[in-house]
């Protein structure tokens, strides 16, 4: 693009052109360019995938570490949980004053698919969540 007049050239109409006085220019064996000051992309030729990828740890991140029957919030898999009250996942388990308390982590948290691979159910996005 011609940053003067705001006109597009192709490669081709371009390099016909001649640099003014003072311009920078790169010198080829048979002509001098004119170092263009603004580039614009006009098309792609690939565009990068947008998708995310279908994983267990991105449905993990997707559904919160969270249970998807009972709501508890898991543990994240970098902290550690605190050891101690009922084993029951589903329930609500006391802790001491002040301390987190132990709820579903990736330990206790599975991937479970809404209609069962059994009856031809896929792993995909819209067939998968934690319980």
């Amino acid at each position: 693009m011609d940053p003067t007049d705001y006109q597009t050239y192709d490669w081709k109409d371009w390099s016909k052109l001649r640099p003014r006085d003072g311009d920078p220019f790169i010198r080829a064996v048979r002509f001098r360019l004119r170092v263009p000051e603004v580039i614009t992309l006009t098309g792609y030729e690939r565009l990068p995938s947008a998708a995310v990828a279908f994983s267990r740890r991105n449905i993990y991140r997707r559904d919160r570490f969270t249970c998807q029957y009972c709501g508890h919030r898991g543990c994240v898999p970098w902290e550690t949980p605190v050891r101690g009250g009922d084993d029951d996942r589903h329930s609500t388990p006391r802790s001491p004053r002040n301390r987190p308390r132990r709820q579903p982590g990736t330990e206790e948290l599975t991937i479970d698919h809404v209609l069962p691979r059994a009856q031809g159910g896929e792993s995909r996005w819209d067939n998968c969540v934690l319980v």
